[in-house]
């Protein structure tokens, strides 16, 4: 029968790593500035967060957001994290929540490196001092810092997935095939593709380049068995996070980033004075950008250059060949192969801030490290010997390097701490006071009724967070997100003669907000920030959010739709179509158009009492996009692209009472195809512990 003291004793490295993670996750979230005042925090997850948890209270699937950029997806968003397990802790509260998550990561990220630890061959106290590096390092901790709060997370996969990587070439194991499966499938689903990207690159010229050896027949022949398996498991992760890959697939298709260019895969090239980030904090505050942080310490930087030279280990060759391609794909065009790259290399001309690669140096270097101290050359050991009449013990002096590691790591992240910050970063405070005159003044006029579409105003970020919206239940046509709809962005530039941005594509131009607290006529906004005065205007007559008109005129395509809309063409009298109605309307009506009567709104639906004095088209002053149907009568039918990026549906002449509403395509197929990988993996892992019980090892 166990003790107690037994208990914690067979236990005891668990208990060490666990107390470990504790601390680290502590000084991560607690100390000021907190995590949750943190720039991209506030910005982006934060308001995500918010909509995630209410519809959770409202029991529904959160399919469609209505509130940003004139509408967008929310559950194909791949950064919208929906499907990612952990992210459920946020529903604990925003101080727990988030330590949670963090603290679940950390140990996660310690975990996989005693993992990969044990398949390097290093010992379990060189393991530790791996951990402590790479959970404390720049690389993960400049992330936090800077509110990139999933974006770290997924980071925190790699030791896991290098440590699966090293048993590639071993016999064939779908048990083992099927957990690396797992691991990379979570790592996609943390919601952040590029970390994702960067992951299996590295894990593929890691795999690649330790079968290297001699002769060459056997270095192809170990090379393509382990690639065979990694290349299986990349295929079971894609079948198991197939119900948000097919919709985040489509709505890359509709993304404003569709037509991929050089300039847009250099944006973000890692800064060659950057690289000093690997052993120094540089001078005065922390000025290197959290997106090229690679600090890990002068000590371990050292060691892991000496690490380097055990070409004989096959991991050490694998390790090369990691630090070689995330060098050449982090420094942009300062490569010779940033070419080649952009015309060959799947996914790297779909990404911009290749920097961000290189944290796979600062990654290798810990690993290398780690190796090193665990097989130290024989030349030093002959130097401490003739030197020192007592050789120190390996234990000895891992223990003394992870107490002075653990001094440079918190010296460096208590500087770097603050200059990540919201404040310092947008130099003013997160209490932005235009918000709440924004919503009460909403509020008084009686424009955020339950039920009824949120009320669409035009405020620059800096006076109230993009964002925000989706906490506080109002429209705008701005957003912060990665992926814009391309639509309703053309649009919004192309109407006042902008250019939209080219690299920083994440937010509309600045520009906009110069032409007046309405710069658009027909987005049916309900008020606007004056940008001379600075008081919050309410619209006179505004544009109908919901109308019957009864013209139509094919022009084309979406750019010539815009070009036509520039020359101030009214759509109240004639909607702007990309191909003939099933339902053929004239090019011109001596009718005006009739407004249509929104009965009930939801972020996902929308019912609306409808008058139509002839055949007509319902035209919704909300973006269009695939999924989105309308019932008429009983009828099914989709939704068109009208005016180059509202939803409109033909309607007969009469009384009608229409429900639109948002099917998210290739959902319901992706979640078969999940639920079904998700079985055999069950299946798998269940057959693998039964035919362990049944031949125990000896």
């Amino acid at each position: 029968m166990w003790s107690f003291p037994r208990l914690l004793m067979a236990n005891r490295d668990s208990l060490v790593l666990a107390c470990l993670t504790l601390l680290i996750a502590a000084g991560i979230c607690f100390p000021d500035p907190w995590l949750w005042e943190s720039l991209d925090y506030l910005c982006f997850y934060k308001p995500n967060f918010h909509f995630l948890q209410d519809a959770l209270r409202d029991g529904r699937v959160p399919l469609w957001n209505p509130y940003v950029g004139l509408g967008r997806p929310f559950l194909a968003d791949l950064q919208s994290a929906v499907f990612y397990p952990p992210l459920y802790f946020i529903c604990l509260g925003q101080g727990i929540g988030l330590f949670l998550l963090v603290w679940s990561h950390c140990h996660l990220g310690a975990l996989g490196m005693r993992a990969l630890g044990r398949a390097l061959g290093i010992g379990s106290i060189q393991s530790v001092f791996m951990t402590l590096c790479f959970l404390g390092s720049g690389i993960i901790t400049a992330r936090w810092f800077s509110g990139q709060i999933l974006y770290a997370c997924g980071i925190c996969y790699l030791p896991a997935l290098f440590g699966c990587a090293a048993h590639t070439g071993a016999a064939w194991s779908y048990r083992r095939i099927g957990l690396h499966a797992l691991l990379l499938a979570l790592q996609f689903l943390c919601g952040h593709p590029q970390v994702f990207w960067i992951s299996c690159l590295g894990q593929g010229v890691f795999i690649m380049a330790r079968s290297i050896r001699w002769p060459l027949k056997d270095s192809f022949s170990s090379a393509t068995k382990a690639l065979a398996q990694f290349g299986a498991s990349c295929l079971w992760m894609l079948s198991l996070v197939a119900m948000v890959l097919l919709p985040f697939l489509e709505l890359v298709t509709q993304g404003n980033r569709v037509g991929a260019t050089r300039d847009f895969a250099n944006y973000g090239r890692m800064d060659w004075n950057a690289f000093k980030s690997l052993y120094t904090n540089l001078s005065g505050s922390y000025n290197v950008s959290w997106e090229m942080n690679l600090y890990i310490g002068s000590l371990v930087t050292l060691l892991g250059i000496l690490g380097l030279f055990q070409f004989k280990d096959p991991n050490i060759r694998g390790f090369w060949g990691v630090l070689l391609i995330a060098f050449l794909v982090g420094v942009g065009d300062h490569s010779p192969l940033f070419g080649f790259f952009f015309d060959y290399l799947p996914g790297f001309s779909s990404f911009r801030l290749h920097a961000r690669a290189c944290m796979l140096i600062g990654f290798v270097f810990i690993c290398t490290a780690g190796l090193w101290l665990s097989q130290p050359h024989p030349w030093l050991r002959n130097v401490l010997r003739r030197r020192l009449s007592r050789l120190p013990g390996v234990p000895q002096v891992v223990m003394t390097l992870i107490l002075l590691q653990a001094v440079f790591l918190i010296y460096a992240n208590w500087r770097m701490r603050s200059p990540y910050s919201f404040v310092a970063w947008e130099q003013v405070s997160p209490e932005f006071p235009a918000q709440w005159i924004v919503v009460e003044t909403l509020r008084n006029q009686g424009l955020m009724e339950q039920g009824q579409p949120p009320p669409r105003v035009c405020v620059p970020p800096i006076a109230v967070l993009q964002n925000s919206a989706m906490i506080h239940h109002y429209s705008t046509f701005d957003a912060y997100t990665s992926l814009f709809l391309n639509r309703p962005w053309v649009y919004l530039h192309s109407v006042l003669g902008l250019e939209p941005p080219t690299l920083l594509n994440t937010s509309v131009s600045s520009r906009i907000y110069h032409y007046g607290p309405i710069p658009y006529p027909d987005l049916a906004f309900a008020a606007g920030l004056d940008p001379k005065s600075g008081r919050l205007d309410l619209a006179v007559n505004p544009s109908p959010r919901a109308f019957v008109v009864y013209a139509s005129r094919v022009v084309g395509g979406s750019v010539e739709i815009q070009r036509e809309l520039r020359t101030n063409s009214d759509i109240h009298k004639c909607s702007l179509v990309e191909r003939p109605l099933e339902l053929a309307l004239p090019e011109y009506s001596t009718n005006s158009f009739t407004e249509a009567s929104i009965r009930r709104f939801e972020p996902n639906s929308m019912f609306l009492d409808v008058d139509a004095m002839e055949n007509g088209l319902l035209v919704l002053a909300e973006t269009w996009y695939p999924g989105w149907k309308a019932e008429i009568d009983g009828k099914i039918v989709p939704m068109i692209p009208a005016n180059s990026w509202m939803r409109a549906v033909p309607l007969p002449a009469g009384n009608h009472q229409v429900r639109v509403f948002f099917h998210q395509n290739y959902l319901a197929e992706g979640l078969m195809i999940s639920l079904a990988s998700a079985g055999l993996l069950l299946l798998v892992g269940l057959m693998g512990r039964a035919r362990s019980s049944k031949y125990p090892a000896l």
